[in-house]
């Protein structure tokens, strides 16, 4: 997987990372204070659930790695991060959610869900909302030195890669009920 800066202006190319090797970037890009945020799924295991990944923040003016946080145990598979109280949240494909310093120097906490993540984190209101593939809607805070706890749940399919919709105070969520077929 690569990233590649465009122009929206003039359509071309500002800059371009390459990824790691077999590295696919399918996860949801996050931009703050001039840095774009990105998660990759390095390597598959025989049940294609992620077996390694790798969380990078580079400059967006010039492409260049300002911060890494590699994860030998799981890795980003559809999942985004989103920001909460200074930190960089990201969920990975074993479930865990953890906060990071905004530069990616440290890891403040981390919280089992349960169940893996494909979705993407989505900030209201100071909380942050995001969906395990079990179908549960998790509602986190992050709270001082950015340890994150869970402040409610609701089960809202049988199944789900869909992010959370946050608008005028009610959570939209897409998935799947047990036969299959689809549910908001």
């Amino acid at each position: 997987g690569s990233l590649q800066a465009v122009s929206a202006s003039t359509l071309e190319t500002l800059w371009f990372a390459k990824g790691a090797t077999g590295a696919q970037m399918l996860s949801t890009l996050t931009v703050r204070d001039g840095y774009v945020y990105a998660a990759s799924a390095d390597s598959l295991d025989e049940t294609y659930h992620v077996a390694s990944g790798t969380l990078k923040r580079f400059n967006l003016l010039m492409g260049a790695i300002s911060g890494v946080q590699a994860n030998a145990s799981t890795g980003y598979y559809w999942a985004g991060g989103a920001f909460a109280g200074g930190y960089f949240v990201v969920a990975d494909d074993a479930g865990n959610v953890s906060a990071y310093a905004a530069d990616l120097s440290s890891l403040a906490s981390t919280l089992s869900l349960g169940a893996p993540v494909r979705s993407t984190l989505m900030e209201s209101d100071g909380f942050l909302y995001v969906v395990s593939t079990d179908g549960v809607l998790h509602k986190l805070s992050v709270g001082d030195a950015g340890v994150l706890s869970e402040v409610a749940r609701a089960k809202v399919a049988a199944s789900s890669t869909s992010s959370a919709t946050i608008a005028n105070g009610h959570a939209f969520v897409g998935g799947a009920s047990a036969d299959g077929t689809g549910v908001l």
